[in-house]
């Protein structure tokens, strides 16, 4: 039984499992709108998150971070209840699907790259140590820093995932620009 358990760990930890269903998606892009709008509604009470643009975004501590100061506006019980009309049983839910979706719509749209993180922020150290003109670097810099965040946010995302989100993606950006 104990091997059964070890083989099943190392099993999991190497493959990577679609984690999202159809109707997951479609109860997540259905919330969308409505979940968007609310925020709009009580962003004067809900502090950003703070986000270091000299390093790469990082999907789960925005969504987590945001979270929390949803908590700290005192705002859980009503965000938790407009999600009920979406019909999750509680936010953490909706946290981690709009986790998943997130990166598999960045891998949708801007394709998995071949490099690591860790590679293109190598790639970045050598560049700030360059002879490049600095408005150069500054330049090479953003792109390079992009990258590394798709690459990190991407890692670990199944083509399945990434096949179940892809027609959604237009809908999902223009009800973010319609707000």
């Amino acid at each position: 039984m104990r091997y059964l358990f070890v083989f099943l760990m190392c099993l999991m930890s190497t493959q990577t499992w679609a984690n999202l269903t159809e109707s997951s998606v479609q109860r997540w892009v259905g919330s969308l709108e409505n979940m968007y709008t609310w925020y709009r509604q009580h962003e004067d009470r809900i502090e950003k998150p703070s986000i270091d643009l000299s390093k790469p975004l990082d999907v789960d501590k925005i969504f987590m971070s945001s979270m929390e100061q949803v908590k700290k506006a005192g705002l859980s019980d009503e965000f938790a209840a407009r999600l009920k009309t979406h019909g999750y049983a509680d936010s953490q839910v909706w946290v981690n699907d709009s986790t998943a979706i997130t990166k598999a719509l960045l891998a949708s749209s801007f394709g998995k790259t071949n490099m690591s993180a860790e590679q293109l922020n190598q790639q970045i150290l050598t560049l700030r140590n360059s002879q490049l003109p600095e408005a150069q670097k500054r330049m090479l810099e953003q792109v390079l820093m992009m990258s590394a965040g798709v690459a990190a946010n991407t890692d670990g995302v199944s083509q399945e995932d990434i096949k179940l989100v892809s027609p959604y993606r237009a809908q999902v950006m223009r009800i973010l620009a319609s707000q």
